[in-house]
């Protein structure tokens, strides 16, 4: 039986340190209970807020833009930093429900 294909999960951030524990907390919980192999990517975008400090926190993926570059540029920067063909976007403000994610990838397929 071959290993389930792995989901990068793209977060990017700008100044969103109040929200983003809650996300990536949620996107954790996510990831512990399906069975393939989840890479939780946050992408800071200059954030001068402390983003950076509470996705290290949680223990995800980071990188950091030095400078600010914008939502495309961030998404841009995560699909190659990416360590999975597969991947899944949500937004740091919690407007999307990350139990979902397993659902639609799996439909992909």
């Amino acid at each position: 039986m071959s290993q389930p294909v792995g989901v990068s999960v793209i977060v990017p951030a700008y100044r969103e340190r109040e929200g983003l524990g809650a996300v990536l907390a949620e996107l954790q919980d996510m990831a512990a209970g399906w069975d393939r192999p989840v890479e939780i990517l946050v992408v800071d975008d200059a954030s001068d807020d402390g983003t950076s400090d509470v996705a290290e926190d949680t223990g995800v993926r980071v990188v950091r833009h030095e400078r600010n570059l914008g939502y495309g540029a961030s998404l841009k920067t995560g699909v190659q930093a990416a360590a999975w063909e597969t991947i899944a976007i949500i937004d740091a403000d919690g407007t999307y429900p990350a139990g979902r994610i397993p659902e639609l990838v799996d439909a992909l397929e």
